[in-house]
């Protein structure tokens, strides 16, 4: 195969990537491959708060670069590159040896233990732009004997880098701002986004929240530490791990709002799906539930429990549900409380808004 079409071949692969780690872990290598690199770092930056969020790497499986990816948590920080990329969000491109003068390169401390665990005196990075709370970067380290690289070899970089940063882009989910719900999307520090129409209409009129300096607030200051646990739940900027949650907040006149919060998962290479943002849906009462799987794979729930959600969810109360199950209200009481402790809700309102939010989407 020639270089042309391994390097068409890879293109077509980094789109069909998605959010399969693995295959963006052979992409990586390949890219290596094509352009003489002898390594690479790729790693999710938060470029405004200045904060390397997780990394991965790939090079020699050999004793000095496996302490050296052991040891680049702690020293990312003096990376000339990342500090220059810092200061310069927008320019997506880096070339380590133009951040620093002539003379003072290989005197670099960074630089010459890039040397000792990388075999690498330069390296080209490149970096998504501010559009998003995490930057995807890509960092392709050359030999030492080769210096900065080949013309040839850092335009193919710049190049698949290119479709790269396209491909992580097409990954993420567009909000839709004509939906018919009442949803705000947060970012990873609780900023306001976006919202759509119908939220913005429940959000100027009393109830119990409002927008204040660009931040979701409860209206009643006794509502406001119930929805900063639930933000914070499930708000990390980069785990997967929490699920969704609920909270019902109560407002100076008429019935309480119930809120639900979940992450908006965006496909990050060779990261998979990465929790960016957040979205926040009110309503004033709980909908129709559709199905239940993801549910029960969710929290964990046992056959019993998810058929219990599904008869509240028919409007049955505990008594009728535990006639039609033929089982014992206090039994019914008990797996209703495992329920509630699973899913992080204390009411079966909440239970079903929170079930039915999860099954929509």
């Amino acid at each position: 195969m020639s270089l042309d079409e391994r390097v068409s071949d890879l293109i077509k692969r980094i789109y069909r990537a998605g959010p399969d780690a693995r295959e963006w872990d052979r992409i990586a290598v390949e890219i290596l491959k094509v352009t003489g690199g002898n390594g690479a770092l790729t790693t999710l930056t938060d470029l405004q708060n200045k904060e390397l969020a997780t990394y991965r790497a790939y090079g020699p499986e050999d004793t000095k670069f496996a302490r050296g990816i052991e040891e680049y948590s702690e020293r990312h920080i003096d990376d000339p590159s990342l500090r220059w990329a810092f200061e310069n969000p927008s320019a997506r491109f880096c070339y380590s040896h133009q951040t620093l003068r002539a003379e003072e390169y290989l005197q670099n401390d960074y630089v010459k233990w890039n040397l000792d665990h990388f075999g690498s005196t330069h390296w080209c990075v490149g970096y998504t732009g501010p559009a998003d709370d995490l930057s995807f970067t890509f960092s392709l380290h050359f030999p030492a004997e080769d210096g900065p690289g080949s013309a040839v070899s850092r335009r193919l970089f710049r190049m698949l880098f290119d479709h790269m940063e396209c491909a992580v882009r097409l990954q993420s989910r567009p909000f839709n701002t004509n939906s018919a719900r009442a949803l705000v999307v947060l970012d990873s520090t609780g900023q306001v986004q976006d919202l759509t129409a119908t939220a913005d209409a429940l959000l100027t009129k009393a109830g119990a929240l409002t927008i204040r300096d660009g931040h979701l607030v409860a209206t009643l200051h006794s509502e406001q530490s119930k929805l900063d646990a639930a933000v914070a739940s499930v708000g990390s900027a980069v785990s997967s791990g929490a699920p969704p949650t609920a909270v019902k907040l109560a407002q100076l006149n008429g019935r309480p709002w119930l809120i639900t919060v979940r992450p908006l998962m965006d496909a990050y290479g060779p990261f998979g799906r990465v929790r960016t943002q957040l979205l926040i849906e009110i309503h004033h009462a709980a909908p129709r539930i559709d199905n239940l799987e993801l549910v029960q794979s969710l929290f964990h729930l046992t056959a019993r429990e998810i058929e219990i959600v599904r008869k509240l969810g028919e409007g049955h109360s505990v008594q009728s549900l535990s006639k039609a199950m033929n089982i014992r209200p206090n039994t019914a009481r008990t797996h209703l409380r495992s329920i509630f402790a699973k899913t992080n809700t204390c009411r079966q309102s909440e239970l079903l808004l929170l079930c039915a939010s999860i099954t929509r989407g």
